[in-house]
């Protein structure tokens, strides 16, 4: 049995490659999204969705 403190490292490990993955993907398509020609996309929008997706990632609660 791993003690407290290796078990969550390894939790808080784990849980840093999602919510990086996930943002990164989400950037990465508004990116994709606003170079693209004939689809325009506010700087309002792009800022809205990005604080939204960011601040529920980094401020969930882990359920227990």
């Amino acid at each position: 049995m791993k003690n407290g403190k290796g078990r969550l490292a390894e939790n808080a490990a784990e849980l840093l490659k999602v919510k990086t993955a996930v943002t990164l993907a989400l950037v990465g398509t508004l990116c994709a999204l606003a170079v693209r020609s004939g689809l325009r996309i506010s700087e309002e929008l792009f800022a809205s969705v990005l604080t939204a997706v960011v601040t529920y990632y980094f401020t969930r609660k882990s359920e227990a």
